[in-house]
């Protein structure tokens, strides 16, 4: 195996004990602070930059950031601190673009909506709309 063939994951620690398997590098990161919507996403935030500044050395990179759920969860949906953890993954995806080389591709998604409350699991609308984006800085071929 090179170096451009590793698969890394930097993220929520509730990952590994069904993948950690696939991993040839990872950094967990978990907490007992329900509100601690920063330490998660600025850990893992920062060495997904450092992988990209060392030139997207791997075949995979995967992160599950999780500030914006938590605080949907601690906060309510309408909260100023889910407001700054949408400007905090705004910033991070532009930086994670910004470093990214032609071979790379973005894709970023998220895993349920959630109600005004905060919650989710149930089966309106809010609850199973959730955003898809994919970005890559080359446009792809037409066939």
């Amino acid at each position: 195996m090179t170096e451009d063939d590793k698969i890394l994951f930097y993220g929520d620690h509730c990952w590994l004990p069904y993948f950690r398997q696939y991993f040839d590098e990872f950094e967990e990161f978990g907490t007992a602070d329900t509100r601690d919507v920063d330490t998660l996403d600025d850990g893992a935030g920062k060495l997904i930059l450092e992988q990209l500044d060392k030139g997207s050395k791997f075949k995979i990179l995967a992160s599950h950031i999780v500030g914006i759920d938590s605080s949907g969860h601690g906060y309510g949906s309408r909260s100023a601190n889910l407001e700054r953890k949408l400007i905090d993954a705004e910033s991070l995806i532009r930086n994670i673009t910004e470093r990214m080389d032609e071979k790379t591709t973005l894709i970023v998604f998220g895993d349920h909506g959630m109600t005004e409350e905060g919650n989710h699991g149930g089966s309106t609308q809010v609850e199973l709309a959730t955003v898809f984006f994919a970005y890559q800085k080359t446009p792809l071929p037409m066939y």
